[in-house]
């Protein structure tokens, strides 16, 4: 996107491997969904590390977490997709990598306004760790959806963007010395989308902080496969985190461009977005109407 632009990076991790990845998704940046929905419907492709992935059309799946969710669904399967997987209900469901981590954020990592601090895990310490720990559970209740997606498999991700007619993509690669500082700090300007959002980590890590009920920080640590989904109107911010590098993939559900809107502005507080948020959190109906079967 025209604000946000794709940042050619040194990618520590390789660039040659980034950049067979990204030809074999075939996702063009800030262009449409369509190309997601063909490479995940394909026969085979190649992704990170040169997987070869060999689709005939996906089956349920017969064990695990995902077997188990799918029985939630019914009897009803898309000729080329599978039905959208709920999102993790919780920590153990994570069948393969590491679950997300969150926590409460501590006084200095609260404050407004990007610093070498905002890049620190910002963890309290006088209280216990299960103290300052947030579960999925109670993610879900922020209206957070949650799910670890497999990089050689982008079936999950492409059945959300077509159940729910995602129209806009687009791809971030970000370090600090990327561009100075500017587009940094205009990611961690506290602020909300007017529609429902995607993000999906592809490669590196960042912290994504929202707020809670009682508006403090609460700091989400992304890494490579860890897909979000954040509800219109729920306050959040984005930093990078030490190791100073990732790759992001952004969807849009209802906007044809992102317009974020900051706190600072005068209207973000009586923008509909917020106030019907606002209004189903005070009534703990805000994961139900997801419509992610939270």
């Amino acid at each position: 996107m025209a604000d946000i632009p794709v940042l050619e990076l040194k990618d520590p991790t390789g660039r040659a491997q980034a950049r067979a990845a990204k030809k074999a998704a075939n996702m063009a940046t800030g262009g449409s969904v369509e190309a997601l929905l063909r490479s995940s419907s394909a026969k085979g492709k190649k992704l990170g590390g040169g997987a070869d992935v060999k689709k005939e059309g996906l089956a349920p799946p017969q064990v695990g977490y995902e077997a188990r969710r799918w029985a939630d669904l019914g009897p009803e399967v898309d000729a080329t997709l599978v039905k959208t997987i709920p999102p993790v209900m919780n920590e153990g469901d994570v069948e393969f990598g590491s679950a997300l981590e969150a926590w409460f954020l501590n006084e200095e990592a609260s404050r407004a306004g990007y610093s070498p601090a905002s890049l620190l895990p910002g963890k309290r310490t006088d209280v216990s760790i299960a103290e300052s720990k947030v579960s999925i559970k109670e993610l879900r209740r922020l209206g957070i959806g949650y799910w670890k997606v497999l990089l050689h498999d982008y079936s999950t991700l492409a059945q959300i963007t077509r159940d729910r007619v995602y129209k806009q993509m687009d791809e971030v690669k970000l370090h600090q010395t990327a561009k100075g500082e500017a587009v940094i700090e205009k990611w961690f300007a506290e602020h909300f989308n007017p529609d429902e959002h995607l993000f999906m980590v592809i490669e590196g890590s960042c912290y994504v902080d929202i707020r809670d009920k009682q508006d403090k920080w609460i700091r989400m640590h992304l890494t490579a496969g860890d897909l979000i989904a954040t509800p219109p109107g729920l306050y959040h911010r984005i930093t990078l985190d030490e190791d100073d590098y990732v790759w992001v993939m952004r969807l849009i559900r209802d906007s044809s461009r992102w317009l974020p809107v900051y706190r600072s502005e005068r209207r973000a507080d009586s923008h509909p977005a917020r106030l019907k948020y606002v209004n189903a959190l005070r009534q703990y109906t805000v994961a139900s109407e997801t419509g992610f079967m939270l």
